[in-house]
């Protein structure tokens, strides 16, 4: 197994610094087919954990696009921007928006439904990477505690399902990955780390844009997204205090990131709905 750089700030609230150990042990019992198949090299450092035997070298100095949910999505001209990889996140398969842009990469959070037959059809024409995280839903192999778990969102997706019929199909393409950075900001931030780890030169962001894409229901992948799905702890603040904690986490986000010395441009940060800016310039 290998090991790179090391960058951990200091731990405070934001960090898990015992994350190394046992988010990879959560991730080898809930990924097996993944893990069998990728042992030989998985990685780790004090940001990233993640495990594939194909990607390893593919972003390295590389420029990449990455398409979040915000409104700036929906607003902005970004199919024309130069770069040489996409990447999106969750139910970005939904999107009108990203219809004729092929996606190399897409980094799905436990809100998805993998057995949606959309999804599937994103996959088979795009052949993305196609990335999980650890959660709960996958520590199961029957649909019953799925769908205690996910009542809100009214599916269930077992650990067995994931580890046979999806690696079946797409098992070349899968692999895990989980970052210690813990904030309610998305799993855009924790795409933006793996980019970081992978070696990108540059990275480019749209659709990063804060809370109010789901408070004023303008979400580019979902259109009835809104406030509910953010963390509860989220849900509870005040929307002056929400954009302060969202803040917070990019300029935590942007501490991770400035070791490794890449050029990070956020496309939207001239929109008065984008509270990103320039914080991860």
């Amino acid at each position: 197994m290998a090991q790179f750089k090391k960058s951990t700030p200091k731990k405070n609230k934001w960090y898990d610094n015992n994350a190394s150990q046992w988010k990879r042990e959560d991730c080898s019992k809930q990924f097996p087919s993944i893990e069998a198949r990728s042992r030989s090299s998985s990685q780790w450092n004090d940001d990233y954990i993640y495990c594939s035997t194909d990607f390893n070298h593919k972003f390295k100095d590389k420029r990449v696009l990455i398409i979040g949910g915000g409104q700036s999505t929906i607003e902005l001209d970004w199919q024309n921007q130069k770069r040489d990889f996409t990447w999106s996140l969750n139910n970005c398969h939904l999107s009108e928006n990203l219809k004729g842009t092929k996606i190399d990469l897409v980094l799905l959070g436990n809100a998805v439904n993998l057995e949606d037959s959309k999804l599937h059809e994103f996959f088979d024409k795009h052949k993305p990477f196609i990335g999980f995280e650890p959660h709960k839903k996958y520590t199961e192999q029957n649909k019953k505690l799925a769908k205690k778990w996910f009542k809100k969102y009214n599916y269930g997706t077992s650990k067995k399902y994931l580890n046979e019929e999806m690696y079946e199909k797409y098992g070349n393409l899968m692999f895990y990955s989980m970052c210690k950075f813990h904030s309610g900001i998305g799993i855009g931030s924790r795409a933006a780390i793996l980019a970081a780890s992978l070696g990108v030169k540059e990275m480019y962001l749209v659709g990063f844009d804060g809370p109010k894409s789901n408070i004023d229901k303008k979400h580019a992948f979902e259109k009835d997204k809104d406030a509910s799905y953010l963390p509860n702890s989220y849900q509870r603040l005040t929307p002056d205090n929400m954009m302060k904690r969202y803040s917070q986490g990019y300029k935590h986000l942007a501490k991770i990131l400035k070791p490794y010395n890449i050029k990070v441009i956020n496309l939207a940060a001239d929109r008065p709905y984008n509270i990103v800016k320039h914080i991860l310039d």
